[in-house]
């Protein structure tokens, strides 16, 4: 079952849980489970999901309860007064804060066209753990809360790879070396991106929502060797 955090008569939050799928895709056609399909046999009825999150990533994520509101309920994307808040694990120090104004490609089309993006960051901590990595004998690590401002696939994972601050987990975007490290020292294997914070504006009842995601045991055990408990 997927944990629930807010429900109305329209629209219905999750906190999903990384490595599952939101909906069916033929990127990953032969992936049994995904969100959709499991929450609907969770409430005993269909429901359309808003907007992405990748299958690696975790956090807040929306579904429509009725298909005829979908195109209303959209809105709560593109509306400006919309705020998403991700954390994040990062490879290195990052700078104390900043905006990647970058325009990406989609990750699934090499020929497609690059579209704007911006993302900003604020660093929350650091660590540095005694282990060799690469050429350094020691690795460093930034937990920094992340607020897209575009929504393209993989921005914020693409966006800290162009500043070579690699999101701890990636397999597609980020660092080998450090993947590594967290998966065989430390037994964690899964994406450090999380989507913690959604706050808008209901499309159809004008109510101001704040949503908010708990992080999972892997992000606790991140935390502890990371010293970052009061952190997350």
């Amino acid at each position: 079952m997927l944990e629930i955090i807010f429900e109305d008569e329209y629209l219905i939050a999750v906190n999903k849980p990384n490595k599952l799928l939101v909906h069916k895709t033929s990127i990953d056609r032969y992936e049994t489970q995904n969100a959709q399909d499991i929450l609907g046999l969770q409430l005993g009825k269909r429901v359309f999901p808003l907007h992405r999150l990748d299958k690696a990533t975790s956090g807040i994520l929306l579904f429509s309860k009725d298909q005829n509101y979908n195109k209303k309920l959209h809105e709560i994307f593109v509306n400006d007064s919309t705020e998403k808040e991700y954390l994040a694990v990062c490879r290195g120090y990052t700078p104390s804060h900043g905006t990647i104004d970058k325009a990406i490609k989609n990750p699934e089309d090499p020929n497609s066209i690059p579209k704007s993006a911006s993302t900003s960051y604020l660093r929350l901590g650091t660590a540095e753990l005694p282990i060799p990595v690469s050429r350094y004998q020691s690795c460093r690590y930034s937990l920094v809360q992340v607020q897209p401002h575009t929504g393209r696939m993989h921005q914020i994972r693409m966006h800290f790879a162009h500043l070579r601050h690699y999101i701890i987990g990636d397999s597609k975007h980020g660092e080998r070396h450090h993947n590594k490290i967290f998966k065989e020292q430390h037994g964690l294997s899964n994406m450090f991106l999380h989507a913690r914070r959604l706050a808008f504006i209901h499309p159809l009842t004008s109510e101001y929502f704040e949503l908010t995601a708990s992080v999972d045991e892997s992000w606790n055990k991140c935390a502890e060797i990371l010293g970052w408990e009061s952190l997350i």
